[in-house]
């Protein structure tokens, strides 16, 4: 009997002993991939670009009273916010402060959408026209802000990747659809050449800021939903009958189709990379343990002995490999370039799968393979709404590829035409 009980102790020390190895195993974590550390060097974006010809500069300054303060108050709150991210530098949705100044009156929609093909938009401006005045007298400042911007000869998005807003876009927006609507009332009362002066220039401004290499995934978006109404426009008023040939110098070039370089998403995809890595690291500040290593820090007491076992469901560094691995596919074929051409679409199609896979299509839950037996880590569940998105990052290959099909079918109504 005293042998028994002897064997059974051994036993349940043995079994105790093991079960202690599988558990402290379960919390071991993978080793940080050399290139998502390279890729946290770049969550602050740096530019050659001086502040007074960064159009993004002026754009974060765009609420000023003075026209010729943009620059500098749109430079002192973009410093602000850069310090305040180097102080927790994986906070996310930390919000960016555009510069104090003008409220605008009200938001105003030009009624000429691509999306909905309002064919009759031409004439809903022309009864709006008492509205459109009143406005632009009320919103004068901002014109004036706005007709600045035009003049800016470069972009370069320089707020860290981990600020969840950025420059002023809703004013900057509604005061752009207020000048086209107001452009649009110009050529109407004959006045074609001032009208037609601003469309021109505002295509030329938004396809020089689509040039530039360094913008995220909203300066991209907007700049994008600006050309597709400028465009849609254009073809309103070339089919209402205006006489276009002597503007045809000025407008030729800009029918041209999109420059690999105007197309070009790489960088816009890598930033937006970088934000859901920083949004992973603060959410494993928050809740999970992250340990002492170059990347994480140890501050929201991440490093506690108390949280050290949610590292049994959680692990640091492969989340942000997962993460890092999960976009690795979408931004390879923005690298390749493809021809916005019929094939495109079809091409596209081999990376929504692929998307449907890495990122689960409609919640983007990280998920990481390498726990023992049936154990998966998961991170981001109470999360959802704040990193969730509807179409995957294939939507905005489609955007480019709408915008480059509606330029090629103006530049081909017009050669019908002239």
């Amino acid at each position: 009997m005293k042998t028994k009980k002897k064997i059974s102790f051994k036993f349940y020390i043995i079994f105790l002993i093991v079960i202690l190895l599988l558990i402290w195993g379960q919390t071991k974590d993978v080793t940080l991939l050399p290139a998502v550390k390279n890729q946290l060097s770049h969550i602050s974006p740096q530019t050659n670009i001086a502040p007074a010809n960064n159009a993004f500069v002026a754009m974060a300054g765009f609420n000023v009273y003075n026209t010729e303060d943009m620059v500098d108050e749109g430079f002192i709150v973009i410093l602000k916010a850069i310090k305040s991210s180097e102080q927790t530098p994986f906070e996310y949705n930390m919000i960016f402060q555009a510069a104090k100044g003008h409220e605008l009156t009200k938001l105003y929609q030009l009624p000429c959408d691509a999306n909905f093909s309002n064919n009759q938009c031409l004439q809903d401006i022309t009864e709006q026209a008492a509205v459109i005045r009143q406005l632009m007298q009320e919103q004068k400042g901002f014109v004036n802000n706005y007709l600045a911007l035009q003049k800016f000869p470069e972009f370069a998005h320089i707020l860290p990747a981990n600020l969840n807003s950025t420059v002023p876009y809703q004013y900057i927006s509604s005061v752009a659809q207020l000048l086209m609507a107001n452009a649009i009332l110009e050529v109407n009362a004959g006045n074609i050449d001032e009208g037609l002066s601003f469309l021109i220039n505002d295509i030329k401004f938004y396809r020089h800021m689509l040039n530039s290499k360094q913008r995220n995934k909203e300066d991209t978006v907007i700049f994008i939903n600006r050309l597709n109404q400028h465009y849609f426009v254009l073809d309103r008023l070339l089919h209402s009958g205006i006489n276009l040939a002597p503007y045809l110098p000025e407008l030729m070039p800009l029918l041209k189709p999109l420059t690999p370089q105007e197309r070009n998403l790489v960088w816009t995809l890598e930033n937006e990379r970088n934000y859901q890595i920083a949004v992973q690291i603060s959410l494993g500040h928050m809740y999970f343990y992250t340990g002492y290593n170059e990347i994480s820090g140890c501050y929201n007491d991440s490093c506690a002995f108390d949280r050290y076992f949610s590292r049994l469901l959680y692990k640091f560094n492969g989340t942000l490999n997962a993460v890092y691995l999960d976009w690795q596919p979408t931004i390879d074929f923005a690298k390749v370039d493809y021809p916005l051409n019929d094939n495109f679409l079809e091409k596209l199609k081999s990376l929504r799968e692929i998307e449907k896979n890495h990122h689960t299509f409609n919640v983007y839950r990280l998920y990481e393979r390498y726990g023992f037996f049936f154990l998966k880590n998961y991170v981001g569940e109470k999360h959802k709404n704040t990193i969730y998105y509807e179409e995957g990052y294939t939507n905005i290959f489609i955007k480019m590829y709408i915008l480059n099909n509606a330029i090629n079918q103006l530049n081909t109504a017009i050669q019908k035409i002239y």
